[in-house]
């Protein structure tokens, strides 16, 4: 039976062509006029004002007029600010918001660079992204007092609790700025663009550093970094060219994506013993940068020569961009070449070990004094963009008898035409029909030889010692020195080996050297050997000899001129030194800790070489003089089984306390100067948070410290269980929509209580939580929940009993289902790469964004969710071309708002890549969705030309069965019901209807007849 059903919609697009500017005109239920005489825009009328195509706001109605306009007047009754409603309106000095403003979309007033000062209004309560980004003329923010939710102190603004600092005015005209006590986040563009900044004090709360938070702070010298900082935030210094060092806390565990990213100047590193994720981007385009060191203790990372790898040298994962040397021999142990690795390196030369099997992507970028590379026989993956832009390479050899299959990219903007590619005997017809390796200009064979030795220089003391030298070779070598004081253990060998080379003890003043030749064919390769002197006398010098600090704490160097080894240490706490230990000449940073005391006080830095030590002497200055009456912190909470806690008070005098609540306690209700109060909360039992207020009290001066008590009772009737491997640490993130939320997490004999103070936008520390059994289960009233990362550990996931869930993050796990159904007010969710087989997200009308990549689907239907508008991620699944059309049917139709995204393709090497380009796009674009790859977001040029309505297909259409009798397949792919029958008596089908798609079995017995039937 063959059936097809064509179903042809037609549709008529008309385009209206605009008159000319108009200076004023309606924007949604607003009006708008702009007067060209006094470069002034006024909006009035009552309600939100609409948004704008994202970050360039093109289709705003007075986009004509953008870089004319120098003030804008909003009047009472707008109540939103739209995106990108004044974005790169470039002469914008003055704007005047109403008292009814409650919202700044998305990039409001961004790149606004005239704009000097703002006053937020007490009604707004929400700030969107990149919103004053760029601003560089403005000095100031001013917020109402009244406002709930900011406040601002010295035109920086904040949360009105002061935990967090959302903006610094990037046109304020300081060189130095001491972030408040208090604050333990630095928000997201923070301080971006902040050029004239010098020098930043963070507290020693401060606990995360958001993502671009001092991104293009092109001044910026130094940093305290504080410890207890656990977080340094994706691209958080990048195009911060004028940083030379960087201290970094011995509590950081984390250093997102990019996070020093173009810091030109940055000379050396020390990753600290608790970091446990970094990779190469890390330092992208650092290109003064010589080494990086990692603690002893450091469990994940380790150096060698400044090079950092991980732990157990299986991969290496950065080399420094500004490392002297134009040849670098990678160590025979590293099995991987990580991304970003070797980006901007000047080498000439590197060598590559054999047992090497992963080179990855970009891990070569832009290295354009490379000249030749060759890669052994053992790697079997090359990732995308693995040598872009090595501009210098003229020769490639390889080593595989079958060419390996690699992307298209591998070797992007590289002329391939004017490189030749080395081949074994007799593989050149394969090497010229393969993609990617037949673009080589020119392709030899022949006998391929391999020769590689680590390390590629030794030091020897001068009494003499014996150390190691690693070969790596295809073949026969031969080893010889060219100096008689130093021997190796054996002169020739075959293949991989190591040797052993010793130095005779030696007596003279002035160091001398050797070299070692190893030789296999025509190639060789040399290691340079140096043997100290033995009469030399250490010598030891130091540079200041004194230092002094300014009391809000400050970062300077001390130039070391030695010949030997050395150490150093501070006799003081508040003053620390990076690092402690060196070798010959060196630099060292002293940082003083923020010092709020009254008097000067000083420490001593001493360096030792040997008997020899240097003292640099060094003073911080007092703080200016203390206010007559201050207390720390602001504000408190405590948790409902009753605890105490200290109130620091800092005072010229005398001074009373007292409480107004009776359940809450204070140690002492009086005292002189300063002291330590404890204010104790009793065990409380109510199910709503109590609160209470502490007052001190001065002459005339009072401060207040404010007091919160949570509930007694966890919502244990709200919770979400997680299928897990027992014993295994899971990793969690939760948000809640009111701080200080009670959170339990169970597993077996497991019981962990944790406070969610993270709200709005922001989510808590991820956290590790150690499964007792298969089973933990979460218990509160969290409105966000992360699960992500926990790969093979997480199994499965029940959100059903919590339905005030917004926000579910579950990437990278390995679970087969999920089920959201159950939660209505889900805004967002992410559960990429996982094995998720079927998404139903017919309930989900709540839902703005969407990331389903790395699943096993073969259906999406997204038409419930009519609020769908930031972006939807969905490539790397099974869709067929049907499939994908049918998602673009079910896509709500964004013609009359902002621009949405879907990505059904990482970029074009994706294996369902041809039923994407065949997939009709045309459908998403008509209802303005742009249909990108993931990877650098350009447009798919898909050709399908299918548009919505019934979708019916049978394949194939055609079926031969064997006389013996068979049984075979049909595919079904449809949008609805359907039947099937067959006009064959002698024809059994596995079925006979269904519903969308699926697959049926044609079965025929066996046939004695010589005629075909």
């Amino acid at each position: 039976m063959k059936k097809k059903i064509f179903t042809l919609i037609m549709g008529l697009l008309l385009t209206a062509l605009g008159a000319a500017a108009q200076n004023n005109g309606n924007a949604g239920p607003l009006t708008w006029n702009y007067n060209a005489g006094t470069k002034t825009l006024t909006i009035t009328g009552t309600g939100a004002m609409p948004n704008y195509a994202y970050g360039g706001g093109t289709d705003r109605p007075w986009q004509t007029f953008k870089d004319e306009i120098e003030t804008v007047t909003i009047g009472h009754g707008v109540t939103t600010v739209g995106q990108s409603a004044f974005t790169r309106c470039s002469k914008l000095q003055s704007i005047t918001l109403p008292a009814s403003l409650t919202k700044i979309g998305d990039h409001g007033f961004s790149f606004c660079t005239a704009l000097q000062s703002i006053a937020l209004p007490a009604a707004l309560s929400e700030i969107g992204d990149y919103a004053f980004n760029e601003c560089s003329a403005l000095t100031a923010f001013e917020v109402d007092p009244g406002n709930a939710r900011y406040t601002a102190t010295d035109g920086v603004l904040y949360n009105k609790a002061k935990t967090s600092l959302r903006k610094y005015p990037a046109g304020k005209a300081a060189t130095s700025f001491s972030v408040p006590a208090g604050v333990t986040y630095i928000g997201e563009y923070a301080f971006n663009a902040a050029a004239k900044l010098q020098s930043i004090t963070l507290p020693a709360g401060v606990e995360r550093i958001g993502e671009h938070a001092f991104h293009g702070c092109t001044t910026l010298q130094s940093i305290a970094l504080p410890e207890g900082l656990t977080t340094i935030g994706k691209y958080a210094f990048h195009n911060c060219t004028a940083l030379q060092s960087i201290t970094l806390p011995a509590s950081l565990t984390h250093i997102r994506n990019d996070a020093f990213s173009r810091c030109t100047a940055l000379q050396s590193i020390t990753l600290p013993a608790a970091l446990t994720d970094i990779d190469g981007s890390a330092f992208f385009n650092c290109t003064a940068l010589t080494a990086i060191g990692v603690d002893a203790g450091n469990a994940r990372f380790t150096s060698a020569d400044g090079v950092l790898y991980n732990k157990a040298k299986t991969e290496l994962v950065r080399y420094p961009a500004g490392k002297p040397g134009t040849a670098f021999t990678v160590p025979a142990e590293v099995k991987k070449i990580g991304n970003d690795a070797f980006e901007n390196c000047k080498l000439q030369s590197i060598t590559l070990p054999a047992g090497l099997t992963t080179i990855g992507r970009k891990a070569f970028l832009s290295c354009t004094a490379l000249q030749s590379i060759a890669i052994p026989a053992s790697v079997i993956s090359i990732e995308d963009y693995a040598f872009e832009d090595c501009t210098a390479l003229t020769e490639v050899t390889v080593a595989w008898d079958t060419p390996l299959d690699i992307p298209a990219y591998v070797f992007h903007h590289v002329t391939l035409l004017n490189v030749t590619l080395r081949v074994p005997a007799g593989k050149m017809p394969a090497y010229k029909a393969e993609a990617v390796w037949k673009n080589f200009g020119t392709i030899t064979d022949g006998v391929l030889f391999f020769l590689a030795v680590s390390p590629a220089t030794l030091s020897f003391v001068a009494a003499g010692e014996t150390k190691p030298v690693t070969v790596t070779a295809s073949g026969a070598w031969t080893a010889a020195s060219d100096q008689s004081w130093l021997r190796l253990s054996k002169g020739s060998g075959t293949g991989n080996t190591t040797i052993s080379v010793t130095a005779a003890n030696y007596t003279g003043t002035a160091p001398r050297t050797a070299k070692v030749t190893f030789t296999s064919s025509s190639i060789t390769q040399e290691v340079n050997v140096t043997q100290q002197g033995a009469s030399a006398p250490p010598a030891l010098a130091v540079s200041p000899a004194t230092l002094s600090f300014v009391a809000a704490g400050e970062m300077k160097p001390i130039a070391v001129t030695s010949n030997t080894s050395w150490t150093v240490a501070s006799d003081q706490p508040w003053l620390t030194v990076s690092p402690v230990s060196g070798t010959n000449d060196g630099t060292v940073n002293a940082t003083a800790a923020a010092y709020t005391g009254t008097a000067p006080r000083t420490a001593k830095v001493t360096f030792t070489a040997g008997s020899i030590t240097q003292e640099v002497n060094v003073t911080q200055q007092a703080a200016s003089a203390p206010p007559a009456l201050a207390v720390s912190p602001a504000t408190l909470s405590f948790v409902a089984a009753g605890e105490m806690k200290p109130v620091t008070v800092t005072a010229s005098g005398a001074w009373t306390a007292a409480s107004d609540q009776s359940w809450l306690t204070l140690s002492t209700g009086s005292g002189t100067g300063n002291m330590t109060v404890n204010v104790t909360a009793a065990n409380y039992t109510g199910t709503a948070p109590r609160t209470a207020k502490v007052t001190f009290t001065a002459g005339s001066v009072t401060q207040e410290v404010n007091v919160t008590q949570q509930s007694g009772n966890i919502n244990m009737s709200r919770y979400i269980t997680l299928t897990v491997q027992s014993g295994q640490p899971i990793q969690l993130a939760f948000r809640a929509a009111a701080a200080g939320t009670p959170v339990r997490v169970v597993s077996g004999s497991n019981t962990t209580d944790v406070t969610v103070n993270a709200t709005g936008v922001y989510w808590s520390p991820d956290q590790n939580f150690t499964s007792d059994g298969t089973t933990m289960t979460v218990y509160g009233d969290i409105t966000g929940f992360g699960c992500s990362g926990n790969g093979a550990n997480l199994t499965a996931l029940d959100v059903s009993h919590n339905t005030q869930l917004e926000d579910l993050y579950c990437q990278n796990n390995d679970l087969t289902a999920l089920d959201v159904s159950a939660c209505t007010q889900l805004d967002w969710l992410e559960c990429d790469n996982n094995r998720i087989l079927a998404l139903d997200l017919s309930h989900n009308t709540q839902l703005e964004g969407l990331g389903c990549s790395g699943n096993q689907l073969k259906a999406l239907d997204v038409s419930a969710c009519t609020q769908l508008k930031k972006r939807l991620n969905c490539f790397n699944n099974n869709f067929s071309k049907a499939a994908l059309n049918r998602l673009y049917c079910s896509l709500p139709d964004r013609t009359s708002t902002t621009e949405g995204k879907i990505r059904p393709a990482y970029d074009a090497t994706d294996a369902g890549h041809a039923d994407v380009l065949a997939s009709s796009g045309s459908i998403a674009t008509g209802k303005n969705w742009k249909v990108q790859y993931y990877s650098g977001g350009s447009d798919i040029p898909t050709t399908g030309t299918k548009t919505c309505g019934p979708d019916f297909a049978v394949t194939p259409e055609t079926v031969d069965i064997t006389f013996a009798g068979e049984t075979k397949p049909l595919t079904v792919a449809a949008s609805e019901a359907w039947t099937a029958r067959c006009d064959a008596p002698w024809i059994t089908l596995s079925a006979a209807s269904g519903t969308g798609d699926g697959t049926i079995t044609v079965t025929a017995p066996a046939y004695a007849d010589e005629w075909p039937r």
